[in-house]
């Protein structure tokens, strides 16, 4: 049974998810791996701001992100 992929910025706040896929042009790719996010990652959603900016919980760390990387990220919620 194939789960729906959202977003990462759809996370519901305080809620986990798995990254399945991460896609875009080549240079915001290459800095959300350079920051540690990879495909199979669990992460948690910590809350999203008022300037279109979401915080990640990443292996015990806060990570924002601006709306463009947060749109690279397809996650399946858990």
């Amino acid at each position: 049974m194939n789960k729906e992929l959202v977003l990462s910025c759809q996370i519901p706040d305080r809620k986990s998810a798995i990254i399945r896929e991460i896609k875009g042009d080549v240079n915001t790719v290459g800095r959300l791996r350079e920051m540690g996010f990879y495909e199979g990652m669990i992460v948690s959603k910590f809350m999203s701001t008022t300037n279109d900016c979401i915080i990640l919980n990443i292996k015990g760390n806060k990570v924002y992100l601006n709306d463009i990387a947060a749109h690279c990220i397809l996650v399946e919620i858990l």
